[in-house]
């Protein structure tokens, strides 16, 4: 493919812009040209000093019929004489009813994954109109001579200094489920686990993680073992601790403790 047109959000702090920038980026490495069409439709913006020029300089017409869009479906746009490839996913086990008949109006719908695949499909999409393209892995992220931020848990330990480290990327919202998070954390690990959960959130928007979501506070299912499970030399019980289930958390408890860890071992950035 010698030129592509791209239609997608490049100087947003989205995960959406962040992987238009780097299918941008690995069209032209191939060589192909590229005709990026810009929007922004939701999500805070990059600040200045992180905006790439790059992408200032793709404005130019490609002699191209395929489109790649990067776009939830509802916001994807239908162009005339284009074979359009709308990227896109859901981290659900169906996707709005909505969507079946608006995937039909392109040629593709391309997911990240398996998952997203059988969302789809289980939605009553057609697995002949689906790919599936892995999200890729940037390379020299993960460098030996660049040390860690200096981050500590609340009891003043270094993240560094547990054995086991667990990082979580996503903004602060209802559909990426840090509720579901913090339940499975839970279940899994013990205040005994040399364990550490870090939640990377959007920096751009202050007060998301302190404020959260209204679904956030409502009832959640019981959790798995709580704080007040083993010893804990280090901070008196929580209240809400359900008293006829010793060793979990009564929902009300799991609801609250939302924007604040329950445990030392686990931490919220």
């Amino acid at each position: 493919m010698r030129s592509v047109k791209v239609r997608g959000m490049v100087r947003g702090a989205t995960g959406y812009a962040y992987h238009t920038r780097s299918f941008v980026r690995g069209f032209l490495a191939l060589g192909t040209d590229v005709e990026l069409e810009e929007y922004h439709l939701w999500g805070p913006q990059l600040p200045e000093h992180l905006q790439d020029p790059l992408y200032d300089r793709l404005s130019a017409p490609v002699d191209s019929t395929v489109q790649v869009q990067f776009a939830m479906p509802h916001r994807a746009v239908v162009t005339p004489g284009l074979a359009t490839a709308v990227y896109t996913m859901f981290e659900a086990s169906r996707i709005p009813p909505g969507w079946v008949p608006r995937s039909e109006q392109w040629a593709l719908t391309v997911v990240p994954s398996r998952s997203s695949v059988d969302a789809w499909t289980a939605s009553g999409v057609v697995a002949e109109r689906l790919r599936v393209c892995p999200l890729g892995v940037r390379q020299g992220l993960d460098r030996p001579d660049v040390r860690p931020l200096p981050i500590t848990d609340r009891t003043g330990r270094a993240v560094a200094d547990y054995r086991h480290r667990f990082l979580n990327v996503a903004e602060v919202c209802t559909r990426k489920n840090h509720v579901g998070i913090m339940e499975a954390w839970l279940r899994a690990t013990t205040p005994a686990d040399d364990a550490v959960l870090v939640l990377k959130v959007n920096g751009f928007r202050p007060g998301a993680w302190a404020g959260g979501s209204p679904t956030w506070r409502r009832p959640r299912p019981r959790c798995g073992p709580s704080s007040t499970a083993g010893p804990r030399p280090r901070r008196r019980p929580r209240a809400g601790s359900s008293p006829t289930t010793p060793g979990r958390r009564s929902p009300a408890a799991c609801s609250r403790s939302c924007p604040n860890w329950s445990r030392p071992g686990s931490v919220g950035i």
